[in-house]
């Protein structure tokens, strides 16, 4: 009797099921889920090759054609390289395994364009592979069906990898640390979903750490990771020494070792690169200027419409920007205090009722949300010390940068449909099926927006240096809306949908523009402008 009370108080409690815990097939866990992480895995490969397989990468741009000048020269001069790599600060990014890696690749592989490009597609079918295990490990806590999570997993992850910024990421060499910075931020995000409802939290929590401490040894925007993960380590630590997190009351002892060893490594690295940085304070057109914090606050506001205009090949206008950006302050303060609310609120209620779906909503969202605020104050300090004279209209075109910003987007997007859907998943037997045919019409409409794209394109164009970019052999058109902001660009994947999708569903007057061809910048062979110093 006293069993099957506590077993009651725990389903009261907590909002589980007994058979999570008494299942017989929790044995067969760990191999059904290596063959399914095998499974997913090789899908990522095929998908990343079907997207991007014919991409040229550019193998003389920036550092990368810099290294290979250092490799056919004397051997002394590589040492000198490989000793700065260790004792200086790149523009703020103090990653010496990450360059001393780069440089020996550069080296050994040369200018055989094929081992570039084969290694840049490893890279992107990792991220898949991580953007598709945190995506689902999100939707799982709705309760809904397994099928119908990873059907939205994969349509999600498939439209991020898909656009066209990202194969321009994929076509500068020197751009695998952004991607590999994604691949640790995307996998920290995974296993802090994970955290609540793991039975080797202790294990969990060190891979945890040493994630997001590994993503310092991949760009200085590891600090934005090693910031948001101390954040929810002391969140959890503060709720289990309260009583709010009663699950994490036996792992005290681990949360502090973790939480020291991370604050304490995530400093020294954080000082070595201030102290190390090479880079000349307020060097640039505006030398000694701070920047507007209007600005900075409206990118807060701006940064949305800069990601969903990258998803479908459209570019920002410059002129309405700027004009835009300064004016949308009130705005960009709005979003970063819904934020903070949210999560404030999610956490006040996990402290009256702790359940595994909301702490892990909790997590994620204090996660990506501090992520964000700190990526933003890197900005500030970037154009503090090496202002450049364009402002901040930069931050919201180049992929280095809209794509690391759309990482933590995407876990404040997660976060709110993996506490409320819940309710309505269980509320509404109907909406499960409901939910499952969208999924099936958007992975559907996807795949074909995917395979057209491939097909419709032309034999490649290239630069003098290597750069290339798709043709494609019809004209088409975007609709351009939200007061001019978007100025299109031609989709190296997407086949953009015209009149008859405007049409059908916003039953308004488009203004349609021809679209124009921009050629890919490659950007000089020599160090002289790098892509960490631009």
């Amino acid at each position: 009797m006293q069993a099957r009370n506590s077993l009651v108080s725990n389903v009261l409690n907590y909002g589980e099921s007994v058979t999570m815990v008494t299942s017989p097939e929790s044995a067969l866990k760990p191999h059904r889920r290596g063959i399914e992480a095998a499974i997913i895995l090789a899908l990522s490969f095929v998908a990343i090759i079907a997207l991007h397989g014919k991409m040229q990468p550019t193998v003389l741009g920036a550092e990368t054609g810099y290294y290979q000048v250092i490799a056919h020269t004397s051997p002394r001069h590589e040492r000198t390289l490989l000793r700065g790599f260790w004792t200086t600060s790149s523009h703020g990014h103090y990653t010496p395994l990450a360059f001393t890696a780069e440089f020996l690749f550069a080296k050994h592989v040369g200018l055989r364009p094929n081992w570039w490009r084969n290694r840049q597609l490893f890279l992107g079918a990792l991220l898949i592979f991580v953007f598709f295990g945190l995506i689902r490990a999100a939707a799982e806590q709705t309760g809904a069906p397994p099928f119908a999570t990873a059907l939205l997993a994969a349509a999600m992850t498939l439209i991020f990898v898909a656009q066209p910024l990202m194969r321009n990421l994929l076509e500068w060499p020197f751009h695998s640390l952004q991607i590999g910075w994604m691949i640790f931020a995307a996998a920290t995000g995974w296993a802090l979903v994970r955290l609540p409802g793991s039975p080797n939290k202790d294990r969990l929590l060190w891979l945890i750490v040493l994630t997001a401490y590994g993503s310092m040894h991949v760009l200085g925007l590891g600090l934005a990771v090693v910031t948001g993960t101390v954040a929810v380590l002391s969140l959890i630590l503060i709720g289990a020494l309260t009583g709010s997190f009663t699950e994490f009351k036996s792992h005290l002892p681990t949360l502090v070792a973790t939480l020291i060893f991370l604050a304490v490594a995530g400093s020294l690295h954080t000082l070595a690169m201030i102290a190390l940085n090479n880079a000349p304070a307020n060097a640039g057109l505006n030398a000694g200027r701070l920047p507007d914090w209007h600005q900075l606050v409206g990118l807060y506001a701006l940064l949305p419409i800069s990601i969903v205009a990258g998803l479908f090949g459209a570019s920002l206008d410059k002129g309405v920007i700027d004009g835009v950006l300064h004016s949308a302050w009130p705005i960009g303060a709005a979003v970063v205090l819904t934020i903070g609310l949210f999560v404030v609120v999610l956490a006040k209620r996990s402290r009256q009722i702790c359940t595994r779906p909301r702490l892990a909503a909790l997590c994620l969202a204090s996660f990506s949300g501090v992520m964000l605020v700190t990526l933003v104050a890197m900005i500030s300090m970037r154009e503090i010390r090496e202002a450049t004279g364009v402002g901040l209209f930069g931050y919201l075109i180049r992929a280095r940068y809209v794509l690391p910003l759309t990482v933590s987007w995407l876990g404040i997007v997660l976060a709110a449909p993996m506490l409320y859907l819940r309710s309505v998943l269980f509320s509404w037997p109907s909406f499960r099926v409901c939910s499952l045919l969208a999924q099936l019409l958007a992975t559907a409409a996807t795949s074909l927006m995917f395979w057209r794209g491939q097909r419709h394109c032309m034999v490649p164009r290239t630069s003098r240096f290597g750069g290339t970019w798709c043709k494609s052999r019809t004209k088409r058109v975007l609709p351009i809306y939200l007061f001019q902001i978007f100025r299109c660009n031609r989709s190296l994947v997407f086949p953009l949908l015209t009149s008859n999708f405007s049409s059908r569903f916003f039953m308004m007057n488009f203004i349609f523009r021809r679209m124009n061809m921009t050629p890919f910048s490659i950007g000089p062979s020599a160090a002289s402008t790098g892509l960490l110093s631009i």
